[in-house]
């Protein structure tokens, strides 16, 4: 008996795609998984919940959004719920149609758009004019910067952003105040936003005086604002010595030699300090660091200690070889400042076919048909394998790079434990293709059709001169 099922998303993956047409012809067990799967991500967001209840509570109280977008949503885009609840209280703010487009990223420029985070890097660059340090730092001090601390008076005037403003005056737990402060950044987009587009256009001033004079309920006057939010982040930035400062990243600074009155003049402005650490600076707004026996990193991924032990696929180029590499190297580094031994003994494990087939498997998240697929998003590897193994859109690809010259890639079957590759041909004009599958000998340690693992072009991605590892150890 067919099922009349109808499931909408944009992003199934191939194995839930095959479970849905499984369950209209009348498979049961496959509509079973399918519910299982949606009762098991609706129940995940309330485990994740009960981490951080109150301040989800607070969250959805201020924001007019329910507990499931909390847990789903990024901080701007419920910032952008607020903003919009606020709105819809006076229709005449609604920004309709291309209007509502142009101005619905945060626009420097009417000809260039760039990112929130951006804009906070490079106005912070401009005050500190610093030089990041590279190199492994003993007892460095970690500290989180308020960004958007100038804007408090600003937010102080409206009911629910004041309510924001007060937890992060009395919050005395540092995580939670900068997940916070962290809210109020996503809430300063807005008003920021609007600032600069009045450089670019003066009749915006009009539009900017209707808008906030109803949010804080008397005349908003842009220049008052401009000037509140610069002079208070040149309060933060000159409390700053920059010839003590390491590195900057995603509003985290890190100092060598503080003093203890520097430390008290920092919580005093508003920094939530977080104590001591060793740290990487291994780029500009690159870290890594140790904080309470934690490993840590910002503005470059490092697997966690999670990941490295479960050594599973995930959508991402790194294999499980290089995911565990970088966490012990790391992880050897902040020990004895010396990941040699982890190094050398991993590439003779390669050489010597010590390692499994499964851990050489990269995964890519096909969005859109292989034909389009840039190298520029995607990076040569990836799009090379999308289109020799023909994935479609919407899958998640599975592959290994092989010594086959014309080959060069197999796609990979967990389900099935087989890999396969396509077999073109073109007879009397006719071109046809088709997948050939091949398993893989641990014994021989090669494929049934006689190719081997491309070692050296794995040694070369992942040991490279180019490869973060490297990166990483040169920064050391």
């Amino acid at each position: 008996m067919r099922m009349n099922i109808h499931i909408v998303s944009n992003k199934l993956t191939s194995e839930q795609k095959k479970l849905v047409k499984q369950a209209e012809q009348g498979d049961e067990s496959a509509a079973f998984r399918l519910c299982q799967y949606n009762f098991d991500d609706t129940i995940m967001h309330h485990e994740l919940a009960k981490l951080f209840l109150p301040f989800a509570l607070n969250i959805t109280k201020i924001s007019k959004t329910d507990l499931n977008s909390i847990n789903s949503f990024s901080k701007k885009k419920i910032a952008g719920c607020l903003w919009d609840y606020l709105h819809l209280k006076r229709t005449s703010m609604l920004r309709y149609g291309k209007e509502k487009e142009k101005y619905g990223d945060f626009a420097i420029n009417a000809k260039t758009k760039k990112g929130f985070a951006w804009f906070r890097d490079r106005t912070i660059d401009e005050k500190l004019k610093f030089e990041t340090r590279k190199g492994l730092f003993k007892k460095a001090y970690v500290s989180y910067l308020p960004f958007s601390k100038g804007l408090k008076d600003f937010f102080n005037k409206n009911e629910l952003t004041k309510k924001l403003c007060d937890l992060i005056d009395t919050e005395k737990n540092a995580i939670s105040k900068i997940i916070y402060l962290q809210m109020q950044d996503a809430l300063a987009i807005e008003p920021l936003r609007d600032l600069l587009e009045i450089e670019q256009r003066e009749d915006y001033e009009y539009q900017f005086n209707r808008k906030y004079s109803f949010f804080a309920g008397e005349n908003a006057n842009s220049e008052e604002l401009r000037n509140a939010f610069e002079n208070e982040l040149e309060n933060l930035v000159d409390s700053l010595a920059s010839n003590k400062l390491i590195n900057y990243s995603n509003n985290l600074v890190f100092i060598e030699n503080i003093e203890d009155d520097e430390i008290k003049l920092m919580q005093e402005l508003g920094f939530v300090n977080l104590g001591y650490c060793d740290m990487i600076s291994v780029e500009k707004g690159q870290v890594i660091y140790k904080l309470k026996d934690e490993i840590l990193c910002s503005g470059i991924s490092i697997p966690s200690k999670e990941k490295r032990e479960s050594l599973d696929f995930e959508q991402g180029q790194m294999t499980n070889i290089e995911k565990r590499v970088l966490r012990d190297v790391t992880e050897a580094l902040f020990v004895d400042n010396d990941g040699a031994d982890v190094v050398e003994n991993e590439i003779q494990s390669i050489e010597q076919g010590n390692i499994s087939v499964t851990d050489y498997i990269s995964a890519v998240n096909v969005t859109e048909e292989s034909k389009n697929v840039s190298y520029k998003a995607k990076g040569k590897r990836s799009v090379e394998a999308v289109r020799k193994l023909g994935a479609k859109q919407g899958e998640i690809l599975l592959y290994v790079t092989v010594n086959d010259e014309k080959i060069k890639y197999l796609g990979y079957q967990p389900d099935k434990d087989r890999f396969y590759y396509i077999e073109r041909k073109s007879v009397d004009g006719k071109r046809s293709a088709r997948r050939k599958y091949v398993t893989y000998n641990k014994k021989k340690k090669r494929f049934s059709n006689g190719m081997e693992i491309d070692k050296q072009k794995y040694i070369e991605i992942i040991f490279g001169e180019s490869s973060k590892l490297t990166t990483i150890l040169r920064a050391a």
